[in-house]
């Protein structure tokens, strides 16, 4: 018995020493690597080295301190290749746990592809990690080995790295070394088992241990010193935690569970007080480890025994009470308890040898007992002999019933049952028509025998079914001398009841008594009263029968399988050929005989004569309006939709004048004679068929009765020189306005336009030239220019002396060539009223030798000096060069006074 304490036993140096409680193990498991944290939960629950409870959790089962707070390690594993499942949220719970020496963190394989440069989780996961999480400082090798230091965790494992290993991890960077300490390195050089502390906490990096998955053949490092490394590194790693918070790591605490400092240990048992449950009692105070103290235990050498303890199948009081469980007690005294016998052996009094009796109170029930007749588990293996249970529920079993009589379930009266899948049968059992030796005695009744072998027999077949030899189906054989009559059986043509109903069918009777019954004689003969033979095609008339003759009354007589010709309606006219027999007609309705043509259905007696050509009533002669009277080849009826069928020569019917060979359809029709020789219903007066009549014709209409385009109210055709529509109008005068067109020697300039001719109402200046005088259209005064109005430049055109090219009469108050200019001559700028001289473009207010006022610029004409007047033609003063001879006034003064008054007529510039 493994001996049992509250307390945690841990000694790496002898890890073969018990602990109290497993070591509780949280294995993290990628997205893809199911299978790697499995199998490393699997090496751990082998519990080879140490007891564990390993169990695979995903990153979210671990991300905080609630959940961390249920194991003692956690196992960081691969997430496989390229895959992602670390979370900041894990990274941050494992560091504070570990940290506060709440557990501690293994890492195996390579690390998360989030550690990579930069991720999150990288400065937080590198807490728990003995090693540089960063990602890329890691390498592997193959088929290489590993040097160990020695540690705790190293204890006893002394082999290399089995050979053929692979993907053997590590980190090749010295400053591995300043996070943890390196106990292993690979051949290859990297560092593979790194140790190491954060807080409180302890960490492990196994770098190896990534090959559990299959892929990378781990299968030598689940046992043996490998498997004893991990299993050392996991225990290493729980046990440096400090689980009661008392300063104390688990590994050193007298009593890791509950809070004791001072270990205090007053009875010396090795056990704290805080946690000892026997303190004074004894030096060990609980010798067999049940937890129970021995002045309480009431066997202190045996830990199943205590108080409280589990009852168990073994004879003693395990739980310290007064008496055993009832399962303990052998009543029948046959050797065996009713309980499951505990492996640790009976401690009882007693002969018990084992346990698991299926009946104590029957000393005949024990397991391994030999196995009676009587209904019971004799030996206890769960069921009964196949012989002993009854099958078929009729109260027998098969084999022979013990002396003791039957003790099992059921209403089982005896045994030796013939046939225990059959509840008909058993001794005694009532014979039934079976084929089965329903009373066990020997053999079955004569009624159950197939005489003929037929298949039936002459008793009637039980409800259950015949469940003998053979192969009978049935009974109630109505003659089992003969394998052809039986219930059921095929009728044979034979005179007998083959099926056994009672009765003959109807084929086998001659009812009409000509000798011949309907059937066909089997091929064993007629075995009743003689008849002539079989293959009565109608047994209710004697006239029918094979090799009768044949009467035209619609059936086949002779039985050869079809009626003459003569009595077929070939037309389905209602009438045959033959004349009907006097017995009247029996086959399918027809109306009557002696039809004169079978093949044509519009020919029989009484038909309907038709314009066909035939003699369509049968009567032998044709009709007068099918006869051509004037052998013009034309019959006067109409033909019958189905065509002419007589004389070959007729051309057509409906010939409107049978006396006359020129009238018929398609003669020749002479036009306006009031006669209709083509009898198409009138004489011609439309020889052009264009549905008027000619002029010649009464009321008729149409100017030219040989051309189908030219008729009244057809489309007129313009400028052909035809009148097509007879109107009798200019063909050159398409408008009707009563002038020809000009393209045709007419004077219309628009002929389409009615409106338009000449001499029509013009309106000028509108863009429409009504009177096809264009000219009128924008010069109305007919200078030959255009009006300004309608973007021409004659300023009056009302007033043909007014236009661009006229002359202009000076001063008169009229701009005659229209350029806007009536009073400057000389084109110089000033108007005539102020300009020194204007008819000359050099003299004028201003110009060489003259001032504003046209006087000259000298010291005057006399030679005396300049008195101030003006000189010139219109200056004043007493120089007066240019007055006139004879009188004191000045010319000038005159001709001023004259344009002054002129002035007031005319328009200024």
């Amino acid at each position: 018995m493994i001996a049992r304490s509250s307390l945690i036993l841990l000694a790496l140096a002898a890890p073969s020493l018990a602990q109290a409680t497993p070591i509780r193990v949280a294995i993290e498991n990628g997205a893809s690597t199911t299978a790697t944290a499995s199998a490393l939960a699997a090496q751990l629950n082998d519990d080879t080295w140490y007891d564990f409870t390993a169990t695979v959790v995903t990153a979210s089962g671990i991300d905080s301190a609630a959940e961390l707070a249920n194991y003692d390690v956690v196992i960081l594993g691969d997430s496989g290749f390229n895959a992602v499942d670390w979370t900041a949220a894990m990274a941050n719970a494992l560091s504070a746990w570990t940290f506060a020496g709440g557990g501690g963190v293994v890492s195996v394989g390579w690390v998360d592809w989030v550690t990579a440069p930069g991720a999150a989780v990288l400065t937080t996961i590198d807490d728990v990690q003995p090693i540089d999480s960063y990602s890329y400082h890691y390498s592997y090798c193959s088929g290489g080995s590993s040097t160990l230091s020695t540690h705790a965790i190293t204890t006893g494992v002394t082999s290399p790295l089995p050979a053929g290993a692979n993907h053997i991890e590590g980190s090749p960077y010295a400053s591995d070394a300043t996070n943890g300490q390196v106990i292993g390195t690979s051949s290859c050089g990297t560092n593979s088992v790194v140790v190491g502390e954060y807080g409180a906490g302890r960490t492990v990096y196994l770098g190896h241990v990534y090959m559990a998955q299959t892929s990378y053949n781990n299968s030598s490092l689940r046992s043996g010193d490998w498997d004893r490394l991990l299993e050392q590194a996991v225990a290493w790693a729980a046990f440096g935690a400090d689980t009661d918070g008392d300063g104390i790591v688990n590994g050193s605490d007298n009593c890791p569970a509950v809070a004791n400092p001072t270990q205090a240990d007053s009875d010396g048992d090795g056990v704290g007080d805080a946690c000892d449950l026997c303190v004074g009692d004894d030096a060990f105070g609980d010798a067999d480890g049940d937890l129970s103290c021995a002045d309480e235990d009431c066997d202190d050498g045996d830990d199943t025994v205590y108080p409280g303890a589990t009852e168990l199948c073994d004879g003693q009081l395990n739980d310290c009470d007064s008496s055993i469980g009832s399962g303990e007690v052998d009543v029948d005294l046959d050797g065996y308890v009713v309980c499951a016998l505990d492996s640790g052996g009976w401690d009882g009094s007693g002969t018990v040898v084992g346990g698991d009796d299926c009946d104590d109170g029957d000393d005949t029930v024990f397991p391994g007992a030999p196995e009676l007749c009587d209904g019971q588990l004799n030996d206890c293996d769960g069921s009964i002999g196949s012989d002993e249970l009854d099958g078929d529920g009729d109260g027998y079993a098969v084999c022979s019933l013990d002396g003791g009589g039957w003790d099992g379930g059921g209403t089982v009266v005896g045994g030796d049952d013939c046939d225990d899948g059959d509840d008909t049968v058993f001794p005694g059992a009532p014979e039934l028509c079976d084929g089965q030796l329903n009373d066990c005695d020997g053999s079955i009744g004569s009624d159950e025998v197939d005489g003929d072998g037929d298949g039936y027999a002459v008793c009637s077949l039980d409800g259950g079914g015949w469940d003998g030899s053979g192969t009978v189906v049935g009974g109630d054989d109505c003659l089992d001398s003969d394998a052809t009559v039986y219930p059921g059986a095929t009728e044979l043509c034979d005179g007998q009841d083959n099926d056994c109903d009672g009765s003959l069918p109807v084929v086998e009777v001659d009812g009409d008594v000509d000798g011949f019954v309907d059937c066909t004689v089997d091929g064993g003969g007629w075995d009743a009263s003689a008849i002539s033979g079989g293959e009565d095609c109608d047994d209710g008339d004697d006239t029918v029968y094979p090799g009768a003759v044949e009467l035209c009354d619609g059936q086949d007589n002779d039985c050869d399988g079809g009626l003459p010709a003569v009595e077929v309606d070939g037309d389905v006219d209602g009438f045959v050929d033959c004349a009907v027999d006097g017995g009247g007609w029996d086959g399918s309705a027809i109306t009557g005989g002696e039809d004169c043509d079978d093949g044509d259905l519009t020919r029989y007696p009484g038909a309907l004569e038709l314009c066909d050509g035939l003699d369509n009533d049968c009567d032998g002669s044709l009709p007068t309006v099918e006869s051509d009277a004037d052998t013009d080849l034309y019959v006067a009826c109409v033909f019958d939709a189905g065509g002419w069928d007589g004389n070959s020569s007729i051309l057509g019917d409906e010939d409107c004048d049978d006396g006359d060979p020129s009238i018929h359809p398609g003669a020749l029709e002479i036009p306006y004679d009031a006669i209709d020789q083509d009898c198409d219903g009138a004489d011609v007066c439309d020889a052009d068929g264009d549905g008027f009549d000619s002029v010649t014709c009464t009321d008729g209409d149409d100017c030219d009765d040989d051309d189908d385009s030219i008729f009244p109210g057809a489309e007129e055709l313009w400028y052909d020189g035809i009148d097509q529509d007879c109107a009798e109008d200019s063909d050159y005068d398409a408008d009707g306005d009563g002038f020809d067109s000009e393209s045709y020697g007419g004077e219309d300039c628009d002929d389409a336009e009615a409106d338009t001719y000449p001499g029509a109402p013009d309106i000028a200046g509108d863009g429409i030239i009504n009177d096809c005088d264009d000219s009128d259209e924008y010069d109305a005064d007919g200078d030959g220019y255009d009006s300004v109005a309608w973007g021409g430049d004659d300023c009056d055109d009302a007033n043909s002396t007014i236009n661009p090219g006229a002359d202009e009469t000076w001063y008169d108050g009229v701009d005659q060539d229209c350029d806007g200019n009536d009073d400057d001559q000389d084109g110089d700028g000033f108007a005539q009223d102020v300009d020194c001289d204007d008819t000359d473009a050099a003299v004028f207010p201003g110009s060489p030798g003259l001032d504003e006022d046209c006087a000259t610029l000298d010291s005057g004409l006399d030679g005396g000096p300049d008195t101030g007047g003006a000189s010139g033609v219109y200056g004043g003063g007493t120089d007066c060069k240019g007055c006139a001879s004879g009188g004191s006034a000045p010319v000038g003064g005159l001709v001023l006074g004259g344009l002054l008054g002129l002035a007031v007529l005319r328009r200024r510039r």
